[in-house]
Protein backbone atom coordinates (compact mmCIF):
# COMPACT_ATOMS: atom_id res chain seq x y z
CA UNK A 1 0.00 0.00 0.00
CA UNK A 2 1.25 3.03 -1.27
CA UNK A 3 -1.53 5.48 0.11
CA UNK A 4 -3.34 6.48 2.99
CA UNK A 5 -6.88 8.06 2.63
CA UNK A 6 -9.94 7.30 1.74
CA UNK A 7 -11.09 7.26 -1.72
CA UNK A 8 -14.38 6.92 -3.26
CA UNK A 9 -15.01 2.78 -4.27
CA UNK A 10 -13.98 2.55 -7.61
CA UNK A 11 -12.68 -0.35 -10.04
CA UNK A 12 -9.51 -2.28 -8.77
CA UNK A 13 -7.04 -2.66 -11.95
CA UNK A 14 -7.73 -5.52 -13.25
CA UNK A 15 -11.78 -5.60 -12.49
CA UNK A 16 -13.75 -5.60 -15.32
CA UNK A 17 -16.63 -2.51 -16.30
CA UNK A 18 -19.82 -2.89 -14.27
CA UNK A 19 -18.67 -5.99 -11.90
CA UNK A 20 -18.36 -4.11 -8.47
CA UNK A 21 -19.49 -7.48 -6.77
CA UNK A 22 -19.79 -7.23 -3.16
CA UNK A 23 -17.76 -6.26 0.09
CA UNK A 24 -17.64 -8.29 3.38
CA UNK A 25 -16.98 -6.10 5.81
CA UNK A 26 -15.69 -7.63 9.37
CA UNK A 27 -15.98 -6.05 12.28
CA UNK A 28 -16.27 -6.75 15.92
CA UNK A 29 -19.48 -4.42 16.61
CA UNK A 30 -21.88 -3.30 14.49
CA UNK A 31 -25.29 -1.87 15.17
CA UNK A 32 -27.13 -2.26 17.23
CA UNK A 33 -23.85 -2.71 19.54
CA UNK A 34 -22.51 0.58 19.92
CA UNK A 35 -18.78 1.81 19.99
CA UNK A 36 -17.10 3.94 17.68
CA UNK A 37 -16.10 1.18 15.11
CA UNK A 38 -19.28 -0.11 14.85
CA UNK A 39 -20.36 3.90 13.94
CA UNK A 40 -17.90 3.98 11.25
CA UNK A 41 -19.09 0.21 9.79
CA UNK A 42 -22.18 1.19 9.67
CA UNK A 43 -22.18 4.70 7.82
CA UNK A 44 -19.42 3.01 5.53
CA UNK A 45 -21.64 0.12 4.86
CA UNK A 46 -24.49 3.61 3.85
CA UNK A 47 -22.49 5.04 1.98
CA UNK A 48 -21.04 1.97 0.28
CA UNK A 49 -25.06 0.93 -0.89
CA UNK A 50 -25.52 4.99 -2.15
CA UNK A 51 -22.62 4.19 -4.51
CA UNK A 52 -23.71 0.68 -6.05
CA UNK A 53 -21.81 -1.72 -3.50
CA UNK A 54 -23.05 -4.40 -2.10
CA UNK A 55 -21.70 -4.70 1.45
CA UNK A 56 -22.23 -7.30 3.77
CA UNK A 57 -21.28 -7.44 7.42
CA UNK A 58 -19.93 -10.51 9.52
CA UNK A 59 -20.06 -9.49 13.35
CA UNK A 60 -20.22 -10.67 17.00
CA UNK A 61 -23.07 -12.11 17.79
CA UNK A 62 -24.39 -10.85 21.28
CA UNK A 63 -27.21 -12.08 23.53
CA UNK A 64 -30.57 -11.07 22.11
CA UNK A 65 -29.76 -10.52 18.46
CA UNK A 66 -30.48 -13.12 16.05
CA UNK A 67 -27.74 -14.96 13.66
CA UNK A 68 -28.91 -13.44 10.63
CA UNK A 69 -30.22 -9.70 10.01
CA UNK A 70 -30.50 -6.95 7.66
CA UNK A 71 -29.54 -3.21 8.69
CA UNK A 72 -30.51 -0.54 6.64
CA UNK A 73 -30.62 -2.64 3.71
CA UNK A 74 -27.10 -4.05 4.74
CA UNK A 75 -27.23 -7.86 5.56
CA UNK A 76 -25.65 -9.13 8.97
CA UNK A 77 -24.10 -12.19 9.64
CA UNK A 78 -23.40 -12.88 13.83
CA UNK A 79 -20.70 -15.59 14.72
CA UNK A 80 -20.21 -16.40 18.12
CA UNK A 81 -17.44 -16.11 20.34
CA UNK A 82 -18.45 -18.61 23.05
CA UNK A 83 -18.80 -16.57 25.98
CA UNK A 84 -14.80 -15.19 25.98
CA UNK A 85 -14.09 -12.77 28.90
CA UNK A 86 -10.29 -11.61 27.68
CA UNK A 87 -10.67 -9.14 24.59
CA UNK A 88 -7.58 -11.01 23.56
CA UNK A 89 -9.21 -14.35 23.07
CA UNK A 90 -12.66 -12.72 22.10
CA UNK A 91 -10.81 -10.85 19.62
CA UNK A 92 -9.09 -14.47 18.25
CA UNK A 93 -12.07 -16.55 18.36
CA UNK A 94 -14.37 -13.79 16.63
CA UNK A 95 -11.73 -13.73 13.69
CA UNK A 96 -11.34 -17.04 13.20
CA UNK A 97 -14.92 -17.56 13.66
CA UNK A 98 -15.73 -15.09 10.88
CA UNK A 99 -13.91 -16.90 8.24
CA UNK A 100 -16.62 -19.53 8.08
CA UNK A 101 -19.54 -16.90 6.95
CA UNK A 102 -17.01 -15.30 4.01
CA UNK A 103 -15.89 -19.30 2.54
CA UNK A 104 -19.75 -19.43 2.57
CA UNK A 105 -20.52 -16.45 0.75
CA UNK A 106 -17.37 -15.89 -1.08
CA UNK A 107 -18.94 -15.44 -4.69
CA UNK A 108 -20.85 -12.40 -2.70
CA UNK A 109 -18.10 -10.33 -2.39
CA UNK A 110 -14.36 -9.49 -4.16
CA UNK A 111 -13.35 -7.04 -1.77
CA UNK A 112 -12.52 -7.76 2.57
CA UNK A 113 -12.34 -4.35 4.03
CA UNK A 114 -11.39 -5.18 8.10
CA UNK A 115 -12.53 -2.60 10.64
CA UNK A 116 -8.90 -2.31 13.04
CA UNK A 117 -6.04 -4.16 11.94
CA UNK A 118 -5.13 -6.01 14.94
CA UNK A 119 -3.10 -8.86 15.01
CA UNK A 120 -6.00 -11.61 14.51
CA UNK A 121 -7.37 -10.21 11.76
CA UNK A 122 -4.83 -11.67 10.06
CA UNK A 123 -6.75 -15.25 9.74
CA UNK A 124 -9.72 -13.64 7.79
CA UNK A 125 -7.30 -11.06 5.89
CA UNK A 126 -5.27 -14.61 4.87
CA UNK A 127 -8.27 -16.51 3.63
CA UNK A 128 -9.36 -13.86 1.21
CA UNK A 129 -5.76 -13.42 -0.15
CA UNK A 130 -5.70 -17.20 -1.00
CA UNK A 131 -9.33 -16.57 -2.72
CA UNK A 132 -7.96 -14.13 -4.83
CA UNK A 133 -9.95 -11.06 -3.02
CA UNK A 134 -8.60 -7.69 -2.50
CA UNK A 135 -8.37 -6.76 1.01
CA UNK A 136 -8.48 -3.18 3.00
CA UNK A 137 -7.47 -2.46 6.13
CA UNK A 138 -8.87 0.02 8.18
CA UNK A 139 -6.98 1.14 11.69
CA UNK A 140 -9.68 2.98 13.99
CA UNK A 141 -7.68 3.50 17.33
CA UNK A 142 -4.83 5.11 17.90
CA UNK A 143 -2.89 3.01 20.23
CA UNK A 144 -5.07 0.45 19.83
CA UNK A 145 -5.09 -1.17 16.15
CA UNK A 146 -2.32 0.77 14.37
CA UNK A 147 1.10 0.52 13.81
CA UNK A 148 1.73 1.28 17.80
CA UNK A 149 1.55 -2.54 18.20
CA UNK A 150 4.14 -3.82 15.44
CA UNK A 151 5.92 -5.29 18.39
CA UNK A 152 8.49 -8.47 18.32
CA UNK A 153 6.79 -11.84 19.05
CA UNK A 154 3.91 -13.56 16.80
CA UNK A 155 1.23 -11.02 17.67
CA UNK A 156 4.20 -8.51 16.58
CA UNK A 157 4.55 -10.46 13.45
CA UNK A 158 0.96 -10.87 12.21
CA UNK A 159 0.44 -7.21 12.97
CA UNK A 160 2.63 -6.39 10.45
CA UNK A 161 1.68 -8.88 8.18
CA UNK A 162 -2.11 -7.41 8.35
CA UNK A 163 -0.31 -4.27 7.00
CA UNK A 164 2.24 -5.27 4.35
CA UNK A 165 -0.51 -7.78 2.77
CA UNK A 166 -3.39 -5.34 2.84
CA UNK A 167 -4.18 -3.99 -0.99
CA UNK A 168 -5.00 -0.40 1.18
CA UNK A 169 -5.09 1.12 3.86
CA UNK A 170 -7.22 3.42 5.81
CA UNK A 171 -6.30 5.74 8.27
CA UNK A 172 -9.29 7.97 10.02
CA UNK A 173 -7.19 10.36 11.20
CA UNK A 174 -3.86 12.55 10.59
CA UNK A 175 -2.12 11.26 13.48
CA UNK A 176 -2.36 7.60 12.52
CA UNK A 177 -1.55 8.07 8.82
CA UNK A 178 1.88 9.97 10.29
CA UNK A 179 2.66 7.12 12.51
CA UNK A 180 1.85 5.19 9.92
CA UNK A 181 3.89 6.80 7.33
CA UNK A 182 6.82 6.48 9.84
CA UNK A 183 6.75 3.23 10.23
CA UNK A 184 8.12 2.17 7.34
CA UNK A 185 5.75 0.09 6.14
Amino acid sequence: PGRIGVEAPGRWRGEAPGRRRGVAMVAQRYHPLFGGGAVQARRLSEGLRRRGWRPFVVTTRAPGLAWRDEIDGTPVQRVPIFGAKRWGLAGLLFYLAACAPLLASLRRWSILHVHGAAPFTWFPQTLARWLGKRVVVKMTLMGGDDVGGLGGGVRGWMNREVFERADAVISISRPMSEAYRESGL
